[in-house]
């Protein structure tokens, strides 16, 4: 089902409505304009005087309470022609000294000024000025400081007592350390060897087995003749039967099989029927 969307109304300020569509406020603009052109008709003017400010009034009360103009109020179009009257349109541009911060590459953060009595002479004295102690805090410490001290004699130490910080000599009073005589180190040179032609010769020598017994000697034995399931196994060469060579006679009818022989009864290649 297709519902109509609601129009979006002001909710940051309500208006109370008086009758159906009317609010408060139109109803007192209307009868402002109607009370205003009540007092002209009262008014001992002539007619042709007063008749034409009692319709110019009623007319204005209903404008302004149910005439707006481009969405807006017909009292916003009033309040903003006398203010555009009355505002300055003629301004004279001067150039200041200080340059625009976004014309800059990295911007300056703003320096803190200190308000004080004496300035920052004065800042600067009290922070370089040691902490005074009060006496309340000079009891708590003392009343810290021995019971410290008890606790580490309980233990068998000795007693708390804080060690004074070291202050070393000053860079300037320090004696510069004294350079040493660099070592002298004798540098030996090569001597070159005479070339007189003659290399050394290398020798192997072989050495004997840690045995030292002879070498063995390897001996062979005959194999008998081989028996097979038919006898003895000879090296005669393989004889082929011409008739029980294939192929297979035909079993199909109107089929020619066969084999081509030589001269010598042996098969010619590649020549089956």
């Amino acid at each position: 089902m297709d519902q109509q969307h609601p129009i979006p109304q002001q909710i940051s300020s309500y208006q109370f409505r008086l009758v159906g569509d009317m609010t408060l406020k139109q109803f007192f603009q209307l009868a402002g304009g109607a009370l205003v052109s009540l007092l002209f008709y009262a008014s001992p003017l002539h007619p042709l005087i007063k008749w034409p400010f009692i319709i110019f009034f009623a007319l204005l009360g209903v404008a302004l309470a149910f005439l707006p103009f481009e969405e807006r109020p017909l009292e916003r179009w009033i309040v903003a022609f006398f203010r555009s009257i009355y505002s300055p349109t003629i301004f004279f541009w001067q150039q200041g000294s200080a340059k625009p911060v976004f014309f800059q590459e990295e911007a300056t953060a703003p320096t803190e000024k200190i308000i004080a009595p004496g300035g920052e002479a004065a800042l600067k004295a009290y922070l370089s000025a040691p902490p005074s102690r009060s006496p309340v805090l000079a009891v708590l410490e003392n009343a810290e400081q021995a019971f410290l001290s008890k606790i580490a004699q309980l233990f068998g130490g000795g007693g708390y007592v804080p060690s004074p910080l070291a202050q070393g000599p000053s860079i300037q009073g320090q004696p510069q350390p004294q350079k040493r005589p660099a070592v002298a180190i004798p540098q030996t040179t090569p001597t070159p060897l005479a070339d007189t032609g003659i290399r050394p010769k290398f020798v192997v020598e072989e050495k004997p087995t840690e045995g030292g017994g002879p070498v063995p000697q390897f001996q062979t034995t005959g194999v008998g003749q081989a028996w097979g399931s038919k006898g003895a196994i000879t090296d005669h060469a393989a004889q082929f039967s011409a008739e029980a060579a294939p192929p297979l006679p035909p079993t199909t009818p109107n089929t020619i099989v066969g084999q081509i022989l030589d001269e010598e009864g042996k098969i010619v290649d590649a020549a089956i029927i």
